[in-house]
C-alpha cells in the first residue's frame, strides 16, 4: 500500500545479495570448473559467469527520490555490508588454514608481504589487542596473513562508519585479491592446491 523509500530498496537488495546470492554464486562457479576439469580442461578455473550490479539508488530515470545524498548513501552502505561479509569469510577462513610451517614450505614472498603488512599496520592500526594472537601466529604463517587482512578489512569499516568516507590511499581491493592470491600460490607446492581451490579459500578468492 505504501512506496518503499530507496533505502528500504537497498536493504531489500543486500538481504539477498548478502544472502542466497553470496552463497550461491561461488557454489556456481567452483562446480562449473570441477565440471570442466572432469572434462578435460587444461585452466584451473574458469573466468567469472557471474558479475552482479545494483541500479538501486543510483538509477537516473527520472525517480525524484534518488538524489546525490542518496547515492552517496548507498555506495556508502554497499561498501559497509561488503566489508562485513568479506569478514565473516575470512573469519572461516582463519580458521580453515591451520597449517603450520613445520609442514609447509612458505614462500619468501609471502614471508616478505607479512613483514611488509606487519610494519604498516603497527603504523595504522591499533593493534594493541591483536599482540598475542599474532604472536601465537607465528608459527602459521597463512592464518597470521589472514589474521592481518582481517585487521586490515576491520579498519576500513570503522573508517567508513566514523567519517562516510574511505581514504583514497587506502587498502584496496587489488591489494586483498593480491594477498589471496599469495595464500593460494604458497599452498600449491606443499600439495594443497585442490584444498585451496574447493575449500574456503577458494571461496574467498571469488567472492574477491
Amino acid at each position: 500500500p505504501e512506496r518503499p523509500s530507496v533505502e528500504q530498496e537497498v536493504e531489500q537488495g543486500l538481504y539477498f545479495l548478502t544472502g542466497s546470492i553470496w552463497e550461491a554464486v561461488p557454489r556456481l562457479q567452483i562446480d562449473l570448473d570441477q565440471g570442466l576439469r572432469a572434462a578435460g580442461g587444461e585452466a584451473e578455473s574458469a573466468p567469472p559467469v557471474i558479475r552482479l550490479r545494483s541500479w538501486i539508488g543510483g538509477d537516473r530515470d527520472g525517480n525524484p527520490r534518488v538524489t546525490a545524498g542518496v547515492s552517496r548513501w548507498t555506495l556508502r552502505r554497499l561498501r559497509g555490508a561488503a566489508l562485513e561479509a568479506h569478514l565473516r569469510e575470512l573469519d572461516e577462513l582463519e580458521d580453515e588454514l591451520a597449517v603450520s610451517e613445520r609442514l609447509v614450505p612458505v614462500p619468501e614472498e609471502l614471508r616478505d608481504c607479512l613483514r611488509s603488512d606487519l610494519e604498516e599496520l603497527s603504523a595504522e592500526v591499533d593493534v594493541a589487542g591483536e599482540t598475542d594472537a599474532i604472536g601465537r601466529l607465528a608459527a602459521e604463517p597463512h592464518r597470521l596473513a589472514v589474521r592481518l587482512l582481517r585487521l586490515r578489512l576491520s579498519a576500513l569499516l570503522r573508517e567508513l562508519r566514523a567519517d562516510g568516507e574511505i581514504r583514497a590511499d587506502a587498502f584496496g581491493s587489488a591489494d586483498y585479491r593480491r594477498r589471496l592470491d599469495l595464500l593460494d600460490e604458497s599452498l600449491a607446492p606443499a600439495g594443497l592446491a585442490e584444498a585451496a581451490r574447493e575449500g574456503q579459500l577458494g571461496r574467498v578468492r571469488l567472492l574477491a
